[in-house]
């Protein structure tokens, strides 16, 4: 019984977590950021000048 404690107090954890990323990234979101929380297809802020440090444009 305590061993499943210890996992659902983790689990509690981790959801909380994820529960705020997702929150900041909504608000973010409606002020007008340019972070869609999609890093793969993320260009950098500010009209997309070009792939974002570290990234190689798409090819095609």
């Amino acid at each position: 019984m305590p061993a499943n404690i210890g996992e659902a107090l983790v689990v509690l954890i981790l959801t909380g977590m994820v529960v705020l990323i997702i929150r900041a990234l909504w608000r973010g979101h409606k002020a007008g950021s340019c972070c869609t929380g999609d890093c793969s297809s993320c260009r950098g802020c500010h009209g997309g000048r070009g792939p974002a440090k570290g990234k190689t444009p798409p090819h095609g």
